[in-house]
């Protein structure tokens, strides 16, 4: 992570970590952002929150206040090359495409090894994927809450620096997308599509062929989509001054 920019007074880095997804599809938000929000907080004070026990978030339920706020969602799109979100040995079973298609049983190993061999040469290519960007922040609220007479004791030193260093007084927030849709390329496609008609012509019929082909792009969205459905992307991290309490 970076320090505060002079200039602009905001904090920016990047955080490759992936933040698992709650039951509703939501990120997990609460560490990462009550860890950048403690290094913000000399520790000789009295933490107010770190990535491990969050009184903070604890004091916004018992206020009925929501601890994270989202400022923006918006659809976002963008192309990956296929390689880096399905490996044909370990994302794509090519002897279950092979089967799926209809593949007679004495051809499956022959035309699996088809399949693998045809994925790898046009593996360079790219999916398209589609998911929401995200930019959320630590309810503003929850500052002017601290300045409350029923604030919790842990809390004091915490809200006696906010108040003593209003120049430091800090708003945190974090951006990242998160995929949840796939789809094969053209390109991908009919690469694909040229490289297992020459391995397979005169060994399955043109329906079969058409059939693995199909097969195999659902097969490969598929995978595709599981590689990244569970995860919301962390792009940035940011902090910078809000108004005093």
């Amino acid at each position: 992570m970076l320090k505060p920019n002079a200039a602009t007074g905001f904090y920016i880095g990047r955080d490759k970590r992936h933040l698992p997804l709650d039951a509703a599809d939501e990120p997990d938000l609460s560490s990462i952002l009550g860890k950048i929000f403690a290094t913000s907080i000399p520790q000789d004070t009295g933490y107010c929150t770190n990535s491990w026990r969050n009184p903070i978030k604890s004091f916004a339920e018992e206020q009925g206040i929501d601890y994270e706020i989202e400022v923006n969602r918006d659809p976002v799109a963008f192309k990956m090359k296929a390689k880096s979100l399905v490996d044909v040995n370990l994302g794509v079973d090519a002897v279950a495409v092979a089967n799926a298609a209809g593949v007679p049983s004495t051809q499956t190993e022959e035309v699996a090894a088809s399949i693998k061999a045809a994925y790898n040469r046009v593996r360079n290519e790219e999916v398209e994927v589609k998911g929401t960007f995200r930019y959320i922040q630590i309810n503003p609220m929850l500052l002017t809450a601290l300045s409350a007479d029923d604030r919790p004791a842990e809390l004091e030193p915490c809200a006696q620096w906010l108040k003593d260093n209003p120049g430091q007084t800090l708003m945190v927030s974090v951006t990242g997308y998160h995929l949840d849709e796939a789809s094969v390329s053209n390109s991908l496609k009919s690469g694909f599509s040229s490289d297992i008609k020459a391995k397979l012509a005169g060994k399955l019929t043109d329906t079969q062929i058409a059939s693995v082909e199909t097969t195999f792009e659902r097969e490969l969205e598929k995978s595709a989509e599981l590689s990244f459905s569970k995860y919301f992307e962390l792009l940035t991290v940011g902090r910078y001054p809000a108004s005093p309490l």
